[in-house]
């Protein structure tokens, strides 16, 4: 999108990919649909130090904005549910979409380039950044970072852009983790095979049922529920669990003593991370 407007206003711009094409977390988002916006997004389902920021990046560009580009390209999508908006065939369609508006706005993209070394020229007072891969280097008076998180390593999510700020000199906050696993031990997942023996029909009501077979997260900790025993559902578990939506449709009924404690410990870890 930045070297999108930048190439709309005269500027020449080039996109170096580390990856042999663009857009791979794209193509991965909403299980291969991508959903690309949200049609209730406001400035207050962001949390930030800085809580005006939102506000004036949603003001410049809103969800209406990108859903007008959607459309110019004839893209066909539709509303899933609360606001979301998923294309009806492939996230493909998207990145498609951001390969054409750059052709369009003459910005020049070169995959399979990876970036060794970015250094400024400060003795020379130019302003300079010079930018070297492994088989060239560029020039520029204007750099973008646009690195993304450590999430995904699979798909060459690396630490470039954080430790790159640091040689700048660039305030970076301490990162956490906010989409992990659960991993349970051996013990735990052979607890987990009470799910194939005996469902806890007495435990779920229809629609939980249903999202938690097709759901592996809510159908292990169903299992591991089920596997326990006794009278009381473990509330930090709960608590952890709370923002995932099948839980809601959950019975805190008469449901077992301590789920094991490595569960009850990585749920609330994970929990504060959502």
């Amino acid at each position: 999108m930045c070297a999108i407007e930048a190439g709309k206003r005269g500027r020449r711009v080039l996109v170096l990919e580390r990856a042999d094409r663009i857009g791979k977390k794209i193509l991965i988002s909403g299980g291969g649909r991508c959903n690309f916006t949200n049609l209730h997004t406001s400035p207050e389902n962001f949390f930030s130090a800085n809580p005006h920021f939102a506000k004036s990046a949603l003001a410049r560009y809103t969800p209406a904005d990108f859903v007008r580009l959607v459309e110019k390209h004839r893209i066909p999508y539709h509303e899933k549910k609360l606001g979301q908006l998923f294309c009806d065939r492939a996230a493909s369609d998207i990145t498609a979409m951001l390969e054409q508006e750059c052709r369009d706005a003459g910005v020049e993209i070169r995959c399979n380039t990876k970036v060794i070394e970015v250094r400024k020229n400060e003795v020379q007072k130019t302003d300079q950044f010079t930018v070297q891969s492994e088989d060239s280097n560029f020039g520029a008076t204007r750099l973008v970072v646009a690195t993304g998180g450590l999430s995904i390593a699979k798909i060459g999510a690396t630490s470039f852009g954080y430790d790159l700020a640091r040689q700048f000199g660039l305030k970076i906050e301490p990162p956490r983790a906010a989409l992990v696993p659960l991993l349970f031990s051996e013990r735990d997942c052979k607890r987990c095979a009470i799910w194939q023996e005996s469902q806890p029909r007495w435990l779920l009501s229809p629609a939980a049922r249903s999202a938690t077979l097709n759901n592996p997260f809510a159908k292990t900790c169903c299992s591991l529920i089920a596997a326990s025993a006794g009278p009381r559902f473990s509330k930090s578990l709960l608590t952890g669990m709370a923002r995932n939506r099948f839980i809601s449709t959950l019975r805190p009924a008469a449901i077992s003593p301590p789920i094991c404690e490595s569960v009850a410990t990585a749920t609330n870890r994970v929990g504060n991370c959502y």
